[in-house]
């Protein structure tokens, strides 16, 4: 995340942006909840937008708290894969695998891996709003910027939490596949569809 760039109605369109943002991972955690049909680009796309977003944000927080790089950079790729490792055998308990009718599969998530994730965001973006909405805006900040202490650390803070929440991500849906090759398997042959 990063500083500067725009006066008030700069930061009202920004913060519009996460209320989208946030209104769209609700209508998705629903999806998840009640059910989707099973695809292998459904599961990776989404893991592969966030970790885009997560080097982005990275990148900003790094021009923005010099400070933090390179080792904070470490710390956040590390929390990502142990995020990610300690996600896959939870996700495994809580997905659901079901065979449908056509003979396509569908898979569901326990509401206690979407309640984690909304979380993390949710904290993710209020501490972003309290200590510097401009860091919504996506730029990168004018030469010469001094953050407050404050700032900083909640910056460093905010880009912890988008870690944790970026190897959930992964994780769960690393989990959901492994759920899906076990039911798979257990499918009798010639009946399997391809995966």
């Amino acid at each position: 995340m990063a500083m500067m760039g725009g006066g008030p109605s700069a930061i009202q369109s920004a913060i519009a942006v996460q209320v989208i943002v946030v209104l769209i991972l609700l209508v998705r955690a629903v999806r998840m909840y009640r059910g989707q049909r099973f695809s292998v680009a459904r599961l990776a796309v989404f893991p592969f937008l966030v970790m885009l977003l997560f080097a982005f944000t990275e990148l900003e927080t790094d021009l923005a708290v010099a400070w933090a790089y390179p080792v904070w950079t470490v710390v956040d790729v590390v929390l990502v894969a142990v995020a990610a490792v300690a996600t896959i055998p939870f996700a495994e308990r809580i997905v659901q695998v079901h065979r449908q009718a056509d003979g396509g599969w569908s898979y569901r998530y326990g509401v206690e891996i979407i309640g984690i994730y909304l979380s993390l965001w949710v904290v993710r973006l209020g501490l972003a709003l309290y200590f510097d909405p401009s860091s919504l805006l996506f730029t990168t900040p004018a030469p010469g910027t001094v953050l407050s202490a404050g700032a900083s650390e909640a910056l460093v803070l905010i880009q912890v939490l988008f870690s944790v929440s970026s190897g959930l991500v992964i994780g769960r849906s690393v989990g959901a596949y492994r759920v899906y090759r076990t039911a798979l398997a257990r499918v009798p042959a010639g009946q399997a569809p391809l995966p």
